[in-house]
């Protein structure tokens, strides 16, 4: 069974080779990106892997066919300048000295004009260049993959669902709002805005390239609010439960612990980019440990390799795509999703995706003795029924059904007791001989109810809530997960299930809450 995950790529300026290194040791381990999100340079990659573009051509796209410098336009060498004015004028700050005749010399007056110049146009501009050749860039590889969108000025998000392109999620950041702005939009037109536009707002780094200015928005690199955006499948995931594959890059530890020994040379020059770069890589940290059913890759890269070098080599982007394939092989290797490649069935996929098998039917068997002690229910089994992609609930976690015809039951999810509890988000209680005897009514086929273990004559059913990020009480603005079951050989008249004030109900709330919280 081919895997199936939602992509997450992190921002990284020229670095993006990396991303893609970490893409081809994705595809060689049979897993299929279905949508893919991303941030600055991630957002670049991002699109282009969306509307088709394989690993093998993203990589020859990102060694040997991209010039970062026309996405400057015609600023490469102005901006060459003023990193190496700065410097200058930072060494010459660095050594100081009153008496000294050189500050009355002509070329430092002209260093400081430059700058002077140089902070005057920053004022006007808020950056360099408009990044017209990354947006014609854009453009013609879209084109090179779908002839109707050939010689277009400008793709919109609507445009390339069309086409039949994956899903593409692209994050700036709102000076005006001071919050991140995820295209497409929601409301309104949202799939008619321009993805070039958005491609483009996401990698404005601060100061080099100007602002996207749209509706209300002042639109700059999405890394300032959200590098690496985990949360952007999050609707989407409710339905299908893929998992989400976050592409970070990282500096290697390595070159970091040299870095932090020559602190007497660390002064502002250095300071203000590290500063920088810290609020464009880090400001995803805590999210990581939020989100569940998130495998988070940290891609390690050479410190010597900057965010803006963007007259990078070739043997660097060679060294960046080895590092991403490197990584991200290794975790995967080392990962579940080893596990993942030989499944063969839905079930089977669930098992493994939300994990902790072991743990959770061990729970499952405390809920059958809990509810023996608490009520008159005999033979008790326990079980836990999850949603899929075919708008069906399966059993997934068991005990007590080990050899039962109905260890894999699924039904659909508006069916029986079971969906009216999916559907309505309350307790279930049905009569299995009456279910079966009323399929239209309960929606239900017989071929579903007879692979129903012959003796059971009771189920009772309660959801099961996502607390992990609860920050409400009201029960109707909790995510579901899944719904908790039992079932019993005792008819439901002598369960004690129906009186609404027995024990049974407070346990099996209790129940369901624990399972929310070891499920992945």
């Amino acid at each position: 069974m081919l895997t199936k995950a939602y992509g997450i790529l992190a921002g990284g300026g020229v670095k993006g080779a990396a991303l893609v290194g970490g893409i081809q040791a994705i595809e060689q381990n049979k897993i299929e990106f279905v949508g893919y999100g991303g941030t600055s340079a991630g957002s670049i990659i991002a699109l282009l892997a969306s509307v088709g573009y394989t690993s093998e051509e993203l990589e020859k796209i990102m060694i040997e066919e991209i010039d970062f410098t026309q996405f400057l336009d015609n600023s490469a060498s102005e901006l060459e300048n003023l990193k190496d004015s700065f410097r200058q004028l930072f060494e010459k700050i660095n050594n100081f000295n009153l008496n000294d005749e050189i500050w009355r010399m002509g070329e430092n007056r002209r260093l400081i004009m430059t700058l002077i110049n140089f902070l005057k146009r920053l004022n006007q501009d808020l950056g360099l260049c408009d990044a017209n050749g990354l947006k014609q860039f854009l453009v013609e590889k879209i084109g090179e993959k779908h002839d109707s969108l050939k010689n277009k000025t400008d793709i919109t998000f609507r445009e390339l669902q069309e086409q039949g392109c994956y899903p593409l999620k692209v994050v700036a950041s709102d000076l005006i709002s001071r919050q991140a702005v995820i295209y497409p939009l929601d409301q309104g037109q949202g799939l008619d805005y321009s993805v070039i536009d958005a491609v483009r707002a996401s990698m404005s780094f601060p100061f080099v390239f100007f602002p996207v200015q749209t509706d209300n928005y002042l639109l700059v690199d999405g890394g300032l609010s959200s590098n690496l955006p985990l949360f952007l499948f999050q609707e989407e995931r409710k339905v299908n439960n893929y998992p989400v594959i976050a592409l970070d890059l990282v500096v290697d530890d390595n070159n970091q612990s040299n870095h932090s020994l020559d602190q007497s040379n660390y002064g502002l020059l250095k300071f203000i980019p590290d500063m920088l770069e810290t609020v464009l890589e880090a400001s995803d940290n805590l999210i990581e440990t939020l989100i569940k059913n998130i495998y988070y890759i940290s891609i390690k890269l050479p410190k010597d390799i900057g965010t803006l070098d963007f007259e990078i080599s070739k043997q660097d982007r060679e060294r960046l795509f080895d590092r991403g394939y490197r990584d991200v092989s290794s975790y995967l290797n080392k990962n579940v999703f080893q596990a993942i490649k030989k499944v063969r069935t839905e079930r089977e996929r669930l098992r493994v995706l939300y994990g902790r098998i072991d743990l959770i039917e061990k729970t499952l068997e405390k809920v059958a003795i809990s509810f023996k002690n608490y009520s008159n229910a005999e033979e008790i089994r326990a079980y836990i029924m999850l949603p899929t992609e075919r708008n069906t609930l399966i059993v997934v976690y068991q005990y007590g059904m080990d050899n039962d015809p109905d260890i894999d039951w699924e039904v659909p999810v508006n069916s029986g007791s079971i969906g009216y509890t999916w559907v309505s988000r309350k307790h279930g209680r049905v009569n299995i001989e009456m279910m079966k005897n009323n399929l239209e009514d309960y929606n239900l086929t017989k071929t579903q109810v007879n692979k129903i273990r012959k003796d059971r004559q009771a189920i009772y059913s309660v959801p099961i809530f996502d607390l992990s990020l609860s920050r409400t009480e009201k029960i109707e603005d909790l995510e579901m997960l899944g719904i908790l079951c039992i079932d019993t050989s005792t008819s439901l008249e002598n369960t004690l299930w129906l009186n609404q004030d027995s024990v049974c109900k407070n346990e099996i709330e209790l129940w369901a809450d624990i399972l929310a919280l070891i499920l992945k």
